[in-house]
């Protein structure tokens, strides 16, 4: 056939072959250019059912003009044998550009949404394609993709067939009843949707469906529905969920991999519904990818910004917590989890609500929280709080950024999304230092019943991540036996903390669970927390302490291994002046947890109240060794401080510097307590403005070192504040600093908050004799009174201990 003209076409070459046709290399001789002639074989010339399946992929790819579709010029005969005429295309099939490695993630995400047009613009034709796969697929030398091979388009049902023309007004016919038999499956195996493979009526969402798998194909270089038989592709295709696509390609972003797996559903009604939602959807990526490359920046989780300050201030109160949502306070920010010297950090990102319903937006955070609860029983697992983790809430965070950042070994992720009636919730751990998947896992749950996702969960995690992060499952964890109960602790789980009309929903829902649910031991957990906040920072008092004792109480009564209870008992007695009681609840946590970080912090938080310094930096210096990326031993820095050993206070204030302070502001501390205080007035000169404004740095000192006008006002404001605060480190503290930065023109007020400090079992007695900048204070009668008052503090706590380490022995 090769020289032969064909009509008006001289055949130059030919370009290749498959079952329902050969296709030559042509020049149209009439209009001067070159084309591609595809002609049914001749032993299919005479076969009716090829014949009819040959014109109607010219009458169907001719009703459609569009860049992303192959142009069909004509459809012809030559001596009985038909032909098509159509566009000739230089370039490749998309099947040789996927040889088993993935494609370029921008050329992936272009291809992608040029092909969802095209898939978009044959839909709006009703006609569905039926065989989309790499090899139907060609993308030009110049990047541009065509749909090629319509012969087993189908017009779909809800469009009839004098609907859709040709572009000479031409209708198209069908006549499909005889070319596919019921039952009868019809398109390339591995790409076929789940009613595809069974036979059923088609409409246009089984092309998305094909498409989802040519995607995936595109992404990672491999199938996602294999087998060594047809009737095993058939059950992967209908049975069983695909491999994720990060194990596969950890380059993957998030919403790629969502967007593929929504096109991969297996029921209809939960896929795409169209070609031209999925095309909007790639699209949007791609906008986003590139916006965050031409602002130079990788999308990552954003930080808290300022306006967060409250909360992380809040977050500092010495409480050592269970990576649940509530109590994050200043000094409550370590996990309860054990930690060894295999000890796996997880982190647990805020999940994804893909549902579209908001009233469902308290769910992902509800949900990662049990997540990490569930974790947080776990003795080989440390979980990082929810404090620190929630600010990679958007659906750009890129879990590997997060997992470095929060120094986790392991970050786990999820979504949750509507099919039908049902919930779906997708979880996945993703190995940091590997970049690949170590487990994956969904659960599906009619929406009315939530008490079958809290125990479908917490069973699926003890029996699949647990293990799959190196851990020993335990009991414990979220738990209820009354829906209701389990659904208002949810919502509260994610009523803010930040504010107090937050924390007063959180409180009023929470004691609605218990009352229904009085076992709640998570429920009454949270409610402890959200008291203390209420007490602390919006407007509580004693009442709201002793109601915060009391929830915390309960819920160890009803889960002894309750860690976030048993931390918030300690701090409750520590701040109330019980030294004795939190120290022995403090050494009792450590004996059960000999290997944990946390018992080991709450320690030490406990010995430096008591005024044995050596001893807190001892347990400090060993929960950092168990844990050297949980930022809640933070406060160890106040030990070191005292100590005078300034490198080792950086170190842990380096774990979290929007509440320590930045490396500069640290040294100013460091140089205000080695007492030269002409140092410390030039290093505060030489601070950001910003860096004057950070936490520990308050407007008493930046006020003195700059001599400013307005010092005894200010002195009176703060005396007031932080005489008003229950907890007396701070006192002791801020007393400190200002009299370092301030001298003289302070000691009134510094004494008097020094000796509240002291009555209230702070028992700092090491630190009065060993901070050098408070050298001049000491020759003050009122000192020395401060000063043996804390001494005796200090032998009464001493003595408790002994008598304790005595009996126990």
């Amino acid at each position: 056939m090769i020289g032969q003209t064909i009509s008006h076409y001289r055949v130059i070459e030919k370009l290749g072959g498959g079952g329902m046709g050969v296709v030559y290399k042509a020049e149209d001789l009439k209009l001067g250019r070159q084309v591609a002639l595809k002609f049914l074989p001749e032993d299919l010339a005479h076969d009716p059912h090829a014949l009819e399946r040959f014109q109607r992929e010219a009458r169907a790819a001719s009703a459609l003009d569009h860049p992303n579709i192959c142009t069909v010029y004509e459809i012809a005969d030559r001596e009985s044998q038909p032909f098509i005429a159509m566009q000739y295309l230089e370039g490749q099939t998309l099947k040789r550009m996927v040889t088993g490695r993935p494609l370029d993630i921008e050329q992936m995400m272009e291809l992608g949404t040029q092909i969802a047009d095209g898939l978009d613009a044959a839909h709006s034709k009703g006609i569905v394609h039926r065989d989309i796969k790499p090899a139907n697929i060609f993308v030009t030398a110049r990047g541009q993709a065509k749909i090629l091979d319509f012969g087993l388009a189908k017009l779909a049902p809800q469009l009839r067939p004098e609907d859709a023309v040709q572009a000479d007004g031409e209708t198209i016919g069908t006549g499909d009843e005889h070319l596919t038999s019921p039952g009868v499956t019809i398109g390339t195996l591995a790409y076929m949707s789940p009613e595809q493979a069974l036979g059923k009526d088609l409409d246009a969402r089984t092309d998305l469906f094909s498409f989802g798998v040519v995607l995936y194909e595109m992404a990672t270089g491999t199938l996602p529905f294999k087998g060594d038989t047809s009737a095993a592709v058939f059950d992967c295709i209908l049975h069983k969920a695909p491999t994720a696509l990060v194990r596969l390609n950890s380059e993957i972003p998030l919403e790629l991999e969502r967007i593929i797996g929504k096109a991969l559903e297996k029921d209809l009604d939960v896929r795409y519904q169209s070609a031209a939602e999925m095309r909007a959807d790639l699209k949007r990526l791609k906008r986003d990818t590139e916006s965050a490359r031409v602002s130079g920046a990788t999308p990552t989780a954003p930080r808290i910004d300022l306006r967060k300050q409250m909360y992380w201030i809040a977050a500092a109160l010495v409480i050592v917590s269970v990576a649940v949502f509530g109590g994050w306070s200043l000094y409550r920010r370590t996990e309860p989890s054990t930690v060894s010297a295999a000890q796996t950090a997880v982190a647990v990102l805020p999940f994804q609500n893909l549902t579209g319903d908001a009233g469902l937006d308290y769910l992902p955070i509800a949900l990662s929280d049990q997540v990490a609860t569930v974790l947080s029983y776990a003795p080989s697992l440390a979980v990082r709080p929810f404090s620190s983790t929630r600010r990679y809430s958007t659906a750009d965070t890129d879990p590997l950024v997060a997992g470095k950042d929060l120094k986790a070994m392991h970050v786990v992720t999820g979504s949750i999304m509507r099919e039908g009636l049902n919930l779906r919730v997708t979880m996945e751990a993703v190995d940091v230092a590997n970049n690949r998947v170590t487990w994956r896992e969904s659960i599906t749950v009619p929406s009315q019943e939530m008490l079958r996702l809290q125990d479908q969960l917490s069973s699926r995690l003890r029996s699949g991540l647990v293990p799959a992060l190196g851990g020993r499952a335990l009991g414990g964890g979220v738990r209820s036996s009354d829906p209701r109960a389990y659904e208002l602790f949810m919502r509260a789980a994610a009523s803010s903390y930040d504010d107090a009309e937050g924390n007063e929903k959180g409180i009023e829902l929470l004691q609605q669970a218990t009352q229904r649910d009085p076992n709640f031991a998570s429920a009454w957990g949270r409610l402890s927390d959200r008291f203390y906040y209420k007490a602390q920072y919006f407007g509580g008092g004693e009442r709201e302490y002793e109601l915060s004792r009391d929830a915390a109480q309960r819920a160890v009564q009803l889960d002894a291994d309750s860690s976030n209870a048993i931390v918030t008992l300690i701090v409750l007695r520590v701040e109330g002046g019980e030294l004795d009681g939190a120290y022995d609840a403090a050494r009792q946590f450590v004996v059960r947890q000999p290997d944990s970080a946390n018992s080991h912090f709450i320690l030490s938080y406990v010995l430096r109240y008591g005024g044995a310094l050596e001893d807190s930096a001892r347990e400090c210096n060993k929960a950092y060794s168990l844990d050297s990326g949980d930022y809640g031993l933070r406060s160890c820095h106040n030990t070191f401080l005292q100590l005078g050993d300034y490198r080792r206070a950086a170190e842990f204030a380096a774990l979290d510097p929007l509440w320590a302070g930045t490396p500069p502001t640290q040294r100013l501390l460091a140089t205000l307590h080695s007492g030269d205080r002409q140092a410390a007035v030039r290093a505060f000169a030489e601070l950001s403005p910003n860096e004057r404004f950070q936490r520990p740095l308050r407007p008493e000192i930046g006020a003195c070192l700059t001599n400013s006008a307005g010092t005894a006002d200010l002195t009176a404001k703060w005396e007031a504040e932080v005489m008003a605060n229950r907890d007396p480190e701070p006192k002791f503290i801020r007393a400190s600093r200002a009299y370092m930065a301030c001298g003289e023109a302070v000691a009134a007020p510094v004494l008097r908050m020094m000796k509240r400090a002291v009555e209230q079992n702070y028992c700092a007695v090491e630190a009065l004799d060993r901070i050098p900048g408070l050298a001049p204070l000491r020759s003050k009668p009122e000192f020395q009174q401060i000063r043996a008052q804390a001494q005796r503090c200090h032998e009464a706590f001493e003595a408790h201990r002994a008598q304790v380490d005595r009996a126990t022995r």
